[in-house]
């Protein structure tokens, strides 16, 4: 693969605006960030750290709640450049300017060529524009190539552009109790989806998150669509046998269940100041009920 830096990037087709008037899925997954796309996301998108959207598209902040938005546009196009633009010398490249980059490569099938191309637009900071198209898709589900899934790179995306706002997100879940917000830190495994679950279900705490929290250092912001799983003792919504099949050929593709459709929609707090943080230790239970997943995972 060859990497080259060419000013002469403007001369693409402009695929960002042909299809940003297609964007008519727009996600609100925390009160900072929302994702807009042409093609719907409610499935989940393989990889992608921040949540699987609610069929409503998200919640909004409650009135007189302003803060900065990181907008991120994700374009599942259909092709990106023209096959006969000069830039390509190789079957694959990564071309490179100041605030965007975009890579291709072809791959020959027979007497054809399918070519995966992924484009980046980080001009506008607080809005950056993510595109891929059908083959680089299809390449990176199969986990056979060194492609990264285009949600990973989304994730990626995201955590810049928060922090391009003066926001981190942290590996931890939150509740609110009235207008605070409590933090709860520990290692995967140990039971802060169930600590939350419990706190809200069984407590009258607000749920806010459950695996990823956006904080400024001051306030947490809710990030409550996450899907790194159920609580203990909760059990998922009736699965069909068609549904445990697909969950085992295609773990990428299935639709995962989030904590938030065990809750009703009021119970979600969208923001509160931080107020106190909880780190939970893993007991004895916890470590026997890892090391079996490790070993399940090696097997």
């Amino acid at each position: 693969m060859g990497i080259i830096e060419n000013e002469n990037l403007n001369i693409f087709p402009d695929v960002l605006k042909d299809n940003s008037k297609e964007l008519k899925y727009k996600y609100r997954l925390s009160p900072v960030l929302e994702i807009c796309s042409n093609i719907n996301l409610e499935n989940g998108l393989p990889a992608f750290q921040y949540g699987r959207p609610p069929k409503e598209g998200g919640f909004l902040m409650e009135n007189g709640n302003n803060v900065l938005t990181a907008k991120i546009n994700f374009i599942f196009a259909k092709s990106i450049a023209p096959d006969d633009i000069s830039l390509f010398r190789n079957s694959g490249q990564k071309i490179m300017y100041p605030s965007k980059v975009y890579y291709y490569h072809d791959f020959p099938i027979g007497p054809f060529k399918q070519r995966a191309e992924l484009f980046l637009d980080l001009s506008e900071k607080a809005h950056p524009h993510f595109a891929v198209n059908r083959t680089y898709t299809f390449w990176a589900n199969l986990r056979s190539t060194y492609y990264d899934l285009p949600g990973k790179i989304l994730s990626d995306l995201v955590v810049a552009t928060l922090n391009e706002l003066g926001y981190i997100p942290i590996h931890c879940a939150a509740v609110a109790n009235k207008e605070s917000s409590i933090l709860v830190w520990a290692p995967s495994d140990t039971g802060k989806t169930t600590t939350v679950y419990k706190l809200v279900s069984e407590n009258g705490f607000k749920f806010m998150s459950e695996d990823i929290t956006i904080t400024d250092g001051v306030r947490a912001f809710a990030c409550p669509y996450t899907t790194s799983g159920l609580p203990k003792g909760l059990k998922s919504k009736k699965r069909t046998l068609l549904d445990i099949i697909a969950e085992k050929m295609f773990p990428y593709t299935c639709k995962k269940p989030m904590i938030t459709d065990y809750f009703p929609k009021d119970s979600i707090k969208p923001t509160a100041n931080i107020s106190h943080v909880i780190i939970l230790a893993r007991g004895k239970s916890q470590r026997l009920y890892c090391l079996k997943m490790m070993l399940i995972k090696c097997c």
